[in-house]
Parts: structure tokens; C-alpha cells; sequence
């Protein structure tokens, strides 16, 4: 469980870097396999499906900016392709980006 929680702990500090599992667990003194077995069987999930869900909760929150378009919050967030970027959050969220944006957006301005 100590691994994983430092796993998690490196991963929630480093997540927007364009970091493999392999170079994480070369910092972090352990083999990838390791690393990975017990990140999921601590948390459930692999360090690859949560540093996916820290980017994309990320990206979430930068679309939240009106400064903030799509194409910008995809590699602010971490991601290097966009249509991956735009499967993935579409998957989580139900919603493309822009969509999000615009219904966050139209939701601030009514009262109701």
C-alpha cells in the first residue's frame, strides 16, 4: 500500500507531465509491474486509468475558464492527442468539451 500511496502522491504533483509508467517507476526506485499491481489493487484502477481521470478532472476544471478554449486545455491538461483527448472526456463526462463549456457557461448566466 506504501507504493501505491507514493505512486498516487507522484502521480497527483506530475499528472500534466508527459510522463510513461516506466520513467515513474525508474524515479520512484520500483519496477513498473510492481508499481502497477499495487496501485490497482489498492485503488482499484491503474496508474494509467488514474492519471487519465487527473487530466481529464483537470481539463474539466480549465474549460470552467472562459479564457480557457479546447484545443488549449488539451495539452494544458496533459494529453498530446486531441482525439483521444475528446473520446476520453466524452466517455466521462457524456458531453464533447465545447459542449461542456457552452452548457457551463449558459447555466452561470440563468439564475434558475
Amino acid at each position: 500500500q506504501k507504493i501505491a500511496e507514493e505512486t498516487k502522491k507522484y502521480m497527483d504533483e506530475n499528472y500534466h507531465k508527459r510522463l510513461s509508467i516506466s520513467e515513474m517507476a525508474k524515479h520512484l526506485k520500483y519496477s513498473h509491474s510492481f508499481i502497477t499491481r499495487s496501485f490497482k489493487a489498492t485503488y482499484g484502477l491503474s496508474p494509467v486509468e488514474y492519471r487519465t481521470k487527473l487530466r481529464l478532472f483537470d481539463a474539466q476544471m480549465l474549460l470552467m475558464q472562459k479564457k480557457m478554449n479546447v484545443s488549449t486545455v488539451v495539452y494544458a491538461s496533459g494529453f498530446s492527442d486531441p482525439g483521444r483527448f475528446m473520446k476520453q472526456f466524452r466517455q466521462l463526462f457524456h458531453a464533447r468539451p465545447s459542449q461542456f463549456k457552452a452548457e457551463f457557461f449558459s447555466d452561470k448566466s440563468n439564475p434558475l
